[in-house]
């Protein structure tokens, strides 16, 4: 996965500096009772004194939502000019010290994904150099940031229907390789809400990493026939797509159709794995667990379910937000899933399912 360089700790002092004055500031905006992010406004405000900032991505929102310029204060007030010359020469450093640190809530369909989850993916598709890769509901494209090889694509964000913070500035702002040493070239589009749009996708791609973070009290907008339309339609030959969703979509009658059209699929062309999730990995929904559904175009129809539920795949941590969260202990779950530990993990075919197609794991373990 993708290594960036760390702030230094002369760049770190005067960020300490910083954040109480912008803490003061950003109360002061018109977007601060529906969210506030300090750190979002501390890059936005380094940014926008650089000489060659992009005034497209500067710009205000609108009614519906909030613009990354509206984030900018002025820091040369609290500053001196040594200091903003730090924040200037780590400007990669600290966009990615601010990105990691960001709060964690919703951006106009943005959930934060945690890092280890992202890991875990992008070991598991070892991204090749030149891959097409496809981010659908991308947020602020956590996947694209990370990527270890060059890769190119596309990367959509949702038009917001609600007061909220528009993330595909922000985007453009960390996977421009003008601003970041990064290894994507993405181009970005906004699509309608209701994702109508994203049926005319039939571009072929060869990794597809959908972003779908939905809980039981957003689960009824998971779109099973958008996710089988790029399935069908946008795998290239050994293509694999990687989406994050509720546990119900697994296991519950509500998606069992999904399912079995899913499985019908897998008899003769794809290989799918499910892997439970532990709780606590979601900031903002600790009690709930996720899964990570995993589909390849390699026609060989295998079906692997897999508990990563157990605390042997995983240790809680402190996070940035003063709280304790679940982080992934990636390479333990990947040697599991290698080895086949029987243990944790169960391999059949479609026909292997109950009739229900349940695709939890726990249901086929000892």
């Amino acid at each position: 996965m993708r290594k960036f360089p760390q702030l230094s700790e002369e760049a770190k002092v005067v960020v300490a500096k910083l954040i109480p004055y912008i803490e003061e500031e950003e109360k002061k905006l018109r977007f601060y009772e529906d969210f506030h992010d300090t750190m979002r406004c501390l890059c936005a405000s380094v940014y926008a004194l650089r000489g060659d900032a992009d005034k497209e991505i500067l710009t205000n929102g609108g009614e519906r939502y909030y613009g990354l310029g509206e984030f900018v204060i002025d820091i040369e007030k609290y500053l001196s000019e040594q200091e903003i010359r730090i924040l200037m020469i780590e400007f990669e450093a600290l966009a990615m010290f601010c990105y990691e640190r960001r709060n964690s809530v919703w951006y106009g369909g943005e959930h934060d994904v945690p890092k280890t989850i992202i890991e875990l993916c992008l070991k598991m598709a070892k991204c090749k150099s030149g891959s097409d890769v496809f981010l659908p509901n991308a947020g602020i494209g956590h996947f694209a940031l990370y990527l270890e090889y060059l890769c190119h694509g596309y990367l959509y964000h949702v038009d917001l229907m609600e007061p909220a913070i528009c993330p595909s500035q922000y985007s453009k702002l960390l996977l421009s390789g003008r601003f970041l040493s990064i290894n994507a070239n993405f181009t970005t589009s906004t699509i309608g809400q209701s994702g109508v749009d994203y049926f005319n996708v039939y571009h072929m791609y060869d990794y597809i990493f959908a972003r779908n973070v939905e809980f039981p009290e957003y689960s009824t907008s998971f779109d099973g026939d958008l996710m089988l339309h790029f399935v069908h339609n946008c795998l290239m030959p050994n293509g694999e797509m990687y989406c994050i969703v509720p546990p119900i979509v697994c296991n519950s009658k509500l998606w069992e159709a999904f399912r079995k059209k899913l499985l019908l699929k897998a008899h003769d062309s794809f290989s799918v794995t499910v892997i439970s999730l532990p709780k606590r990995m979601f900031l903002d929904y600790k009690d709930d667990e996720a899964c990570l559904l995993c589909i390849k175009n390699d026609r060989k129809g295998t079906v692997t379910l897999m508990d990563a539920t157990s605390d042997v795949f995983f240790e809680l941590k402190e996070n940035f937000h003063q709280g304790v969260s679940a982080e992934l202990k990636t390479d333990v779950v990947l040697n599991a899933l290698e080895k086949r530990d029987k243990k944790y993990v169960w391999t059949g075919t479609s026909e292997n399912i109950d009739d229900y197609a349940n695709l939890k794991p726990q249901l086929y373990l000892l």
